[in-house]
């Protein structure tokens, strides 16, 4: 009776060919324990976890895959993942978990969604601001929490895979490491200023100092798409993975981001020459050339001269 109560829970919950083969398991005398528990990990297992339901979380979650956290970023009911009031709250939350938990080295960020993984910012959030005052504080409380990540004291791997724009890419860049699938689906967009509004969560800073100041004002201005090669030529992503893949690109990730802690992997993303060459024509006409620092060196006499410390606006 137990038997049948079961199978005609599967049936009715239409569980996929793949995942049920666990019935000639179960036909084989496994049990109903380890029916149920086979049940519940294929249903809900990239679903989130019980501790996140307890902490009422609903837009991220994390399991541990040995010595790596891995986070999944999953909007309910929306075909992306905007980067909201909520998903920032609930990012942090997992982050701070992440960051006191001793077992854990470092950390993986991905979407759940095939095509999505991290968009831009809740337009709400913005129209929320009736004052000067109200939009600035705002813009310092996304480059608190991007400053956050960046120095997060354990490294963290954003794995791409699909758009990932304005915001998200200020997210995937604030990350220690960044590798991209090659779909047509994935792009990185910086695309702001298309609103009339900047990279505000310190974007600006972030993308010079990856892909200097030519590539990075182009990438702002222009807004145009980057596929993952192209975002590996430039040094934006230090690893393209040919895959659409989500097991194989979360493996990968994750061995990636144990490279980053046994100190096999490099953090530095490698820039072709021929953008290297491109970058190096741009600095040299301006008349201050170093902009993957804080202090603005210019030319004079054919020497760098330390003039002044100024805060860099593109």
């Amino acid at each position: 009776m137990a038997a049948q109560v079961a199978l005609t829970v599967v049936t009715r919950l239409a569980v996929p060919a793949r995942s049920t083969g666990f019935l000639n398991h179960f036909k084989k005398g496994l049990g109903i324990a380890s029916l149920s528990s086979t049940i519940c990990s294929d249903l809900f297992g990239r679903s989130f976890s019980a501790a996140s339901r307890l902490m009422g979380r609903t837009h991220v979650d994390w399991k541990a895959k040995g010595d790596v956290a891995v986070v999944y970023v999953n909007e309910p009911k929306s075909k992306v993942n905007r980067w909201s009031g909520h998903m920032q709250k609930e990012m942090m939350e997992v982050m701070d978990e992440i960051w006191t938990k001793d077992s854990v080295g470092s950390a993986v960020v991905m979407s759940s969604k095939p095509n999505s993984y991290i968009t831009g910012i809740d337009l709400k959030n913005i129209k929320a601001c009736k004052t000067e005052v109200e939009a600035i504080l705002l813009s310092r409380q996304w480059q608190g929490m991007m400053k956050r990540i960046e120095f997060s004291p354990k490294p963290i791997v954003a794995a791409i895979n699909g758009l990932c724009f304005n915001a998200g890419l200020e997210f995937a860049t604030a990350c220690q490491y960044r590798l991209a699938t090659r779909c047509i689906e994935t792009s990185l967009i910086s695309r702001e200023v298309r609103l009339g509004l900047m990279p505000s969560a310190g974007g600006t800073q972030r993308l010079t100092k990856l892909v200097g100041p030519y590539n990075a004002l182009e990438v702002m201005l222009e807004g145009y798409r980057i596929n993952a090669d192209a975002a590996k030529k430039m040094g934006l992503v230090h690893k393209v993975v040919d895959t659409k893949d989500f097991n194989y690109l979360e493996d990968i990730a994750v061995n990636c981001a144990r490279g980053i802690v046994n100190k096999s992997i490099s953090l530095t993303p490698q820039m072709s020459w021929a953008m290297k060459l491109q970058d190096f024509n741009h600095r040299t006409r301006l008349p201050w050339c170093d902009l993957a620092t804080d202090e603005g060196l210019c030319y004079i006499t054919g020497k760098k001269n330390k003039l002044f410390n100024f805060l860099i606006m593109i």
